[in-house]
């Protein structure tokens, strides 16, 4: 509207002198932004009175920087989502240099002192000499210097803001974009380059809030499959939720953003706040059909792992009554995980006792897991023991595994087998894997009890039939002598391919030892290498031994045998140093050199070796 008004002025003024014309601009200008107030005024919800007023910039096609994907999104969603709140909106979509200017001074020449005031921008953004710049559309910036004269001064406009004394004001940046790093128009310093993200803001007055999307220093998402930019969808999200302050909507914020980029972005907060400010504050009275629809959406969301929404339907209703135990206990769990808000092990207990103290099985569980490991302050394993117990007196196979185990282990409690035995079967018989592994092995080892083999195959094949991994493992090594050479590979593969270090030793050796078709010398390397790489050191040394032998022909590599014979000897195989003995006193793929040999050979025969301690007399040396 405003580049409208502008055609006009220049076809109307051709006549004028370029003072009158500029002046006619500027009043034609005041006129828009006024009347677009105007436009966007709507009902306050909070019940202070206070005004509230908002520019919000959304700046997308660039023409002399890289274009952008969602700020012209975001910019249209915030102007909507502050409107609802109450704030007065002047929105601005791919500003130039000229209205970017021009709106900022007839913006805080508007303000009073009673007000709240929100600047929120969504576009480019780079930093130079200790200075954030915000980037108009118009921008042609080629190096370093012409930042100062082609961007907006995130400065100018906090000082502009705090020159009106306003009550309250918020600055939120989604402008932390990847910018192609430019160098000093100075041919001499191309060593120096703009630095990554922005930086810390000064000048931030009293009663403010800065945000970025992301910390100093680092970029922000833009989210091109979405239709707003990480930090912008995420704010959205949690910005209307009545009754909850603003520290409380960023916590979740930064909890949304983090969980959604495995923690690569994390939103910068640069508080200079008195107390705390609420956008949406209500004593409504909501009907019951609507607290129990929102919860009901809440549940659903928490169903498929929603956790940002969940959290948004269920924070309002978190005292109604219709909030049942499981609820209360799900809320417990977003705040003990993080999920949709910030993690916060406090409010996590707190809400577990509330369920907990209505019987939900499993808030009682978490509650011992959160005495157990020490999340309440101090690690208590009575009284792990004793919220477990609860738990699995309310048939929860997850707390009577881990009251199982207490008991095995003597934890917070006195250590009894045959107790351990009964909740592990407790646990077992209703299919939880662990518990079947452990009551297997129990009976292996005859921990307290009468061993009996039979009944540990039984219950490490239902594991194993669950694919457990270490369920699969044990019963292949412990039926081994029942099974056929191809149901052994079946389930060390199931295993292996789960990490099981033990299964893939085993199962390099039936590829290497084989016979016929059985027989696969690199399937023999390739599972040896998964466990040489998780350190196993009969693994190391097998797998030298492959690279080793002459009979494996094209995999012959002598280097490779070096490397994992010394990284198996490392771990004390005294083998391995045998073999590296072997290696350098007949000079196998390197040059014979009869003093390491010795050294290696002298290295084995401490540790035992009796063919090193042979080896040894080839060079007139006793052991």
């Amino acid at each position: 509207m405003i580049a409208l008004f502008f055609n006009k002025i220049l076809k109307l003024s051709f006549f004028l002198t370029s003072k009158k014309k500029a002046v006619l601009s500027f009043l034609f200008l005041v006129f828009a932004l006024q009347t677009s107030i105007a436009q966007n005024r709507s009902f306050s919800p909070n019940p202070t009175g206070e005004r509230r007023i908002a520019l919000v910039i959304g700046n997308k096609d660039y023409t002399g920087v890289s274009k952008l994907r969602n700020p012209i999104n975001d910019a249209i969603d915030m102007t909507n989502s502050l409107k609802r709140l109450g704030f007065e909106v002047f929105t601005l979509k791919n500003a130039d240099y000229r209205t970017f200017i021009d709106s900022l001074n007839i913006f805080t020449s508007q303000l009073r002192s009673s007000d709240v005031v929100l600047f929120y921008y969504s576009g480019h953004g780079v930093s130079y000499n200790n200075v954030n710049y915000l980037l108009p559309t118009d921008t042609k910036i080629r190096c370093l210097e012409q930042i100062e004269s082609s961007g907006i001064s995130l400065n100018r406009i906090l000082v502009d803001i705090a020159s009106k004394s306003v009550k309250n004001s918020f600055v939120f940046l989604d402008a932390c974009r990847d910018f192609p790093h430019l160098m000093s128009c100075d041919a001499s310093k191309r060593n120096i380059t703009a630095p990554t993200g922005l930086v810390r803001p000064t000048n931030n007055p009293q009663g403010s809030m800065v945000v970025y999307a992301t910390r100093e220093g680092s970029t922000a998402d833009d989210n091109i499959n979405e239709r707003n930019g990480m930090f912008t969808g995420t704010l959205l999200k949690y910005i209307e939720i009545p009754n909850i302050g603003i520290r409380s909507i960023l916590d979740s914020t930064t909890a949304g953003v983090r969980t959604k980029t495995n923690y690569r972005q994390s939103p910068g907060r640069y508080d200079e706040l008195e107390g705390d400010f609420y956008f949406l504050k209500t004593r409504t009275v909501i009907s019951y059909d609507d607290v129990n629809k929102s919860i009901q959406e809440g549940e659903a969301a928490f169903e498929q792992k929603q956790y940002d929404d969940a959290f948004r339907y269920y924070f309002p209703h978190k005292e109604h009554t219709l909030f049942k135990s499981f609820n209360q206990g799900q809320l417990g769990f977003m705040y003990d995980m993080g999920f949709g808000v910030r993690q916060d092990y406090s409010e996590a207990m707190k809400w577990y006792l509330k369920a907990a103290e209505k019987g939900d099985a499993r808030a009682e569980y978490n509650l011992g897991i959160f005495y157990e490991r020490g999340l309440s302050n101090r690690q208590d394993y009575k009284k792990a023991a004793e919220w477990y117990l609860k738990a699995a007196e309310h048939h929860l196979a997850d707390a009577q595994f881990n009251l199982g185990f207490l008991c095995e282990k003597g934890l917070g409690v006195a250590q009894n087998y045959r107790e351990a035995t009964e909740w592990y079967r407790k646990a077992a018989e209703q299919g939880d894997a662990d518990a079947q592994v452990n009551l297997g092995f129990i009976y292996e080892t005859a921990q307290g009890l009468p061993q009996d083999l039979k009944e540990a195959v039984k219950w490490y094949k239902k594991a194993s039939d669950q694919g457990d991994a270490e369920g699969s493992y044990n019963f292949a090594r412990l039926a081994s002598n029942s099974l056929s050479s191809q149901e052994l590979i079946n389930l060390y593969t199931q295993a292996a391919k789960q990490g099981h270090i033990e299964a893939q030793l085993n199962l390099g050796y039936i590829y290497e030892t084989s016979k016929g078709t059985l027989q696969n010398t690199s399937q023999a390397i390739n599972w040896y290498q998964k466990a040489a790489n998780q350190g196993h050191p009969i693994a190391q040394f097998n797998l030298a031994v492959m690279y080793d032998a002459t009979k494996n022909g094209s995999n012959q590599n002598y280097d490779e045998a070096i490397n994992w014979y010394q990284k198996a000897a490392k771990q004390g195989l005294p083998l391995a140093y045998y073999n590296l003995g072997i290696i350098y006193e007949y000079g196998k793929g390197v040059s014979k050199n009869s003093s390491l040999a010795k050294d290696y050979y002298k290295k084995a025969a401490k540790l035992g070796n009796d063919s090193a301690q042979k080896a040894l007399g080839r060079f007139g040396m006793t052991w």
